[in-house]
């Protein structure tokens, strides 16, 4: 099942770019991982993943500006074809990386950690990239 995702604006695209600088920086950390841990009643806790502010603020701003969109991400094999060859990112349009966005959103629900790891490869970066190139031809 799929819908037609929404119109994104420039204003829209610019409020996300805030992010591009930010995760561009060397070093910067995206996330903490805390140990697993067992309580004094020996009930064992899973390591758990800590996104920084700006990670969080990220995540807000997909969904406010729309970016999240509703598809079969699951089934989507061209995403997985674009993670493997982030080359091919360089022809996307912006409903593919709204896809793309979506499905990596939706991933960490299952799999906590997925993000902090594609914004660690620079995928994520590499996909705002495009964006701003993108934007960069729109018109305000």
């Amino acid at each position: 099942m799929s819908r037609k995702p929404k119109t994104i604006t420039t204003r829209s695209i610019d409020k996300l770019l805030k992010f591009l600088p930010i995760f561009e920086q060397k070093g910067y950390e995206f996330s903490k991982w805390h140990s697993p841990k067992s309580s004094e009643n020996g009930t064992a806790y899973f390591p758990s993943c800590e996104y920084s502010r700006e990670v969080n603020d990220f995540i807000k701003t997909l969904y406010k500006e729309r970016f999240i969109v509703f598809f079969n991400w699951s089934s989507w094999r061209y995403g997985k074809k674009l993670y493997k060859k982030p080359e091919l990112l360089k022809k996307a349009e912006i409903e593919t990386l709204q896809k793309l966005l979506t499905a990596h959103i939706r991933q960490e629900r299952f799999c906590e950690g997925h993000l902090a790891c594609v914004l660690k490869e620079g995928h994520i970066t590499t996909i705002l990239q495009r964006l701003k190139e993108i934007r960069e031809k729109m018109k305000d």
